[in-house]
């Protein structure tokens, strides 16, 4: 089976700054920057896993304790405080971090 490639036209082709951009990218693909997979793991999803988890477990906590149609809502404030409460901690945690890796 014998697949064809469509041509795609080069979107530097005519542009003054073609060279400027080519080097930029050659440069950023040689950084030996540190990995911000770790940070953006905790800093996106983390949070919604927590939170997700806590909702879910308060929802089940709260069953049969609380009338039924302030269940959910006040699971959804708890299941906040704690995504919060716990992203504070992390935040308090990786203080030294940011500051040695010169950002915040």
């Amino acid at each position: 089976m014998v697949v064809e490639r469509i041509a795609q036209p080069d979107p530097c082709d005519g542009c003054h700054q073609a060279d400027g951009c080519k080097e930029a990218y050659r440069r950023l693909s040689r950084d030996e920057g540190p990995s911000v997979t770790l940070m953006a793991v905790v800093a996106f999803l983390l949070p919604l896993v927590v939170l997700a988890i806590s909702l879910g477990g308060f929802g089940w906590l709260l069953e049969g304790r609380i009338a039924e149609p302030y269940q959910t809502p006040l699971a959804l404030v708890l299941a906040l405080f704690v995504t919060t409460g716990l992203m504070l901690v992390v935040r308090l945690m990786t203080q030294p971090h940011r500051k040695r890796w010169g950002s915040d």
